[in-house]
């Protein structure tokens, strides 16, 4: 029989595969399925990383005393950058002031970039206000969750924060440098002088600033704000903060129509 090779595009790829062509069958059509179905076999072999239902992949970073404090926790190097919820549904992607005012008045989730820049998404990820961390749906990949204001306290306590201090309000850990730990390094974003900045955690913290409930863009560069699920009340909800000009860790109750950017953890029962 007469083996007859010729050379075929497959699709959807730039590269040309020599296939073998016998009795009119291509047998291209098992390497291209194979080479379809690489990236997920790739994600499956990376326990170090999470991908969302957007298909964003995330570095991830266990968190742990070294001690017997509190149980390790796993957390996202990053921020937060999906556009669906967990079962698939759209988040309002709100850029104008008064789609973001309008979302808050519905208590609606929704989500911009800094500035409604794209750009800066690559970096900062996506704000979100409290409505979308808060909806039943899920902001969360599957096996994570927007974590507590305890779990953040628990953090802040494998970083060195006492226990009375990790509950107290306003500008905690100074002694410890636990704003430092949690704060990128060498990022060209912070403004300087980014006081303490060591990143020992590998949170890797970047000043991705805020949108108030109004709709307007403050303190990129010079602030990063953070989310937690607990609420306050009807209006509000706790939140963390690190800043440039010093190496604390805020915790205060901001309004749920802030834009925060938001790090998910682990579930416990998925460790």
């Amino acid at each position: 029989m007469k083996i007859q090779r010729e050379s075929v595009l497959c699709p959807g790829e730039g590269d040309v595969f020599h296939a073998v062509k016998s009795n009119g069958i291509l047998l291209f059509a098992i390497a291209c399925l194979v080479l379809i179905q690489l990236p997920d076999v790739l994600a499956a072999d990376e326990p170090d990383t999470v991908r969302d239902i957007d298909g964003n992949r995330y570095a991830t970073i266990v968190i742990a005393s070294g001690d017997s404090g509190p149980a390790p926790q796993v957390w996202m190097k990053e921020n937060l950058d999906v556009t669906r919820y967990r079962n698939g549904d759209k988040i309002v992607h709100a850029g104008s002031a008064e789609e973001w005012q309008q979302c808050n008045r519905e208590k609606k989730g929704a989500w911009c970039y800094y500035r409604n820049d794209e750009r800066r998404g690559g970096v900062y990820g996506k704000l979100y206000n409290w409505y979308a961390v808060n909806d039943p749906r899920g902001l969360a990949p599957e096996g994570w969750h927007v974590p507590s204001d305890m779990e953040w306290a628990m953090l802040e306590r494998h970083l060195g924060m006492t226990v009375m201090e990790a509950y107290e309000r306003g500008y905690r850990g100074k002694d410890a440098d636990v704003g430092g730990k949690l704060k990128h390094a060498e990022s060209r974003y912070w403004a300087y002088p980014n006081a303490g900045a060591s990143n020992e955690s590998g949170f890797s913290a970047q000043p991705g600033g805020y949108r108030q409930h109004y709709g307007t863009f403050l303190n990129e560069w010079y602030q990063a704000y953070f989310w937690t699920s607990t609420g306050i009340g009807n209006l509000s909800a706790l939140s963390r903060s690190l800043f440039s000009s010093n190496s604390v860790v805020s915790r205060y109750n901001n309004s749920k129509s802030c834009g925060f950017s938001v790090r998910c953890i682990k579930d416990s029962n998925s460790l």
